[in-house]
């Protein structure tokens, strides 16, 4: 197997170093794992290299790309060559992996010129024509890597330091939560779902074939989900209209208890219990109706795409899930297996599957 242009095990010591040096709760890299391939030709390297950088870069993480934002400004000097680095993985990956062409304009015909151009600056011509080519532009990437990741440790230490730490934190967090709530990143809470519905399916002994298709894995915990938005209030409906007719048997003296307690009491003591009791009956029918009024608002909110809803108010949620832990003393981490994790087992929380597979 061929080894990775930037390891795993090199983006969790990037990781290990913002816990650290800046906030236990940050991350840098999103579980980083380099494009699995059997490879040996340098040709194929090339194109590995590659990959993973972006990988790395792009995708793997929200703050490389946004690195300047996190900086002081008079500190944003330092990081000129990871700019360029930055933006030659970009324009590279663009290249290998979309449809460019110097006749859709001119920002891809940028991405061609910058990206011929880099080749001619490494082996003298257009393109690649050789192994050893190859191995040039190899090495070259290898050099690429090692100083984005020497880039990256001066930038943790940059920002580790100083008054603007606290505002760096911030920002930080900020675009981690806006990254898990648009976009691609979606899915990474969706997945994390269907790992909480199926866990729950399989642990009432519903395991099937079925449960794994991608189709209806999907159906199943969309209409979890829309459940669980509806479930607090409905479940505060039914708990008040229990009560309320608890209160309605005691004032019609249907039940045992009140049939016992009425026989004992005099005829004013009666009278001022059920006064209460339709009090208490009065207030009840306005919250079940204050109830009833807040699913139809939140029906209304929600639309017909309760996806779309639900990562409307994400960052929000996610917010408040970090002050629920915070608040308890839960050490945790922005990292999808903590927060999201976290943020899902507060959402479903008794919320039973609509398709009664638990």
């Amino acid at each position: 197997m061929s080894t990775s242009v930037i390891s795993a095990k090199e983006a969790m010591n990037l990781n290990h170093e913002v816990v650290k040096k800046i906030d236990s709760r940050l991350f840098l890299c999103c579980n980083y794992e380099p494009t699995i391939s059997h490879v040996f030709g340098e040709d194929a390297l090339f194109h590995l290299a590659i990959q993973d950088l972006y990988k790395f870069v792009y995708d793997s993480s929200c703050v490389i790309k946004n690195f300047r934002i996190l900086l002081p400004k008079a500190e944003v000097y330092q990081f000129k060559n990871m700019t360029t680095i930055l933006d030659y993985v970009s324009d590279f990956r663009t290249v290998f992996d979309h449809n460019t062409s110097e006749l859709n304009g001119r920002i891809e015909k940028r991405m061609l010129e910058s990206y011929s151009a880099w080749i001619y600056s490494i082996i003298g011509k257009t393109e690649p024509e050789s192994i050893e080519d190859y191995k040039a532009l190899n090495k070259q990437l290898a050099v690429y890597a090692s100083e984005l990741l020497n880039s990256l440790t001066l930038f943790i230490d940059v920002v580790s330091k100083g008054s603007h730490k606290a505002e760096a934190v911030n920002s930080w967090i900020t675009m981690t939560l806006y990254w898990y709530s648009h976009n691609t990143k979606t899915d990474i809470y969706i997945g994390q779902l269907q790992d909480a519905y199926i866990a729950n399916s399989v642990a009432k002994g519903n395991d099937y074939p079925g449960l794994y298709k991608k189709p209806e894995i999907w159906r199943k915990c969309k209409k979890w989900l829309e459940a669980a938005l509806y479930y607090p209030i409905d479940r505060e409906i039914e708990q008040n209209k229990k009560q309320m007719e608890s209160c309605k048997m005691a004032l019609n003296g249907d039940s045992p208890f009140s049939k016992a307690l009425r026989s004992k009491m005099k005829p004013e003591e009666i009278k001022a219990m059920d006064c209460k009791l339709q009090n208490e009956i009065d207030a009840l029918i306005i919250k079940i109706q204050e109830g009833k009024s807040k699913r139809d608002d939140m029906k209304q909110a929600i639309g017909d795409d309760c996806i779309k809803y639900f990562f409307s108010i994400l960052e929000n949620r996610l917010r408040m899930t970090m002050s629920r832990l915070e608040s308890t003393g839960i050490a945790y981490t922005l990292l999808p297996q903590d927060l999201i994790q976290e943020d899902i087992d507060s959402l479903v929380n008794g919320v039973p599957s609509p398709e009664s597979d638990f």
